[in-house]
């Protein structure tokens, strides 16, 4: 379409198509078997794996990364998969990842980590998952704050 969007996009979860808010991970497993491009990012930077992440649909996530998805993808602001789970407050997502290899310190365009939407959003259980894992507490964003200032 004329965001650069194929219809993997939407089987994984975009809300602009009625009945795929959540995702529909048998579409998705048809066509990522019939050659789907997983990595395919729109103008916008985003691609399957992130809309995916967006709508918590853990099992196209998990299908996605299974097929050689990449974890450390960019969105066009520099947000990464992590980010959206943390974003989303979704601690399973976030552990799942994570525990794939995704990054915990990247930050996006703006200068937020994963640990800084975290903290802003006050998620205890996200914080302390990724602070275990390696995340910094000093690193600042465009503003001067760092997660630490922001818990």
């Amino acid at each position: 379409n004329g965001k650069g969007e194929t219809p993997l996009f939407h089987a994984c979860g975009t809300d602009n198509i009625h009945g795929f808010k959540s995702g529909n991970d048998t579409i998705v497993k048809f066509l990522v078997a019939r050659g789907a491009d997983i990595n395919k990012q729109n103008r916008n930077g985003v691609n399957p794996l992130i809309y995916a992440c967006n709508c918590e649909n853990e099992a196209i996530v998990k299908h996605l990364v299974a097929q050689g998805a990449d974890i450390q993808i960019k969105t066009n602001n520099g947000n990464t998969v992590v980010f959206v789970a943390c974003m989303r407050g979704n601690v399973s997502l976030v552990k799942y990842l994570v525990d794939q290899g995704a990054a915990v310190n990247t930050a996006n365009t703006f200068g937020d980590t994963p640990l800084a939407i975290g903290s802003q959003l006050g998620n205890t259980e996200i914080v302390e998952y990724l602070l275990r894992h390696g995340a910094e507490v000093h690193v600042k964003d465009c503003d001067g704050n760092s997660p630490l200032s922001l818990a």
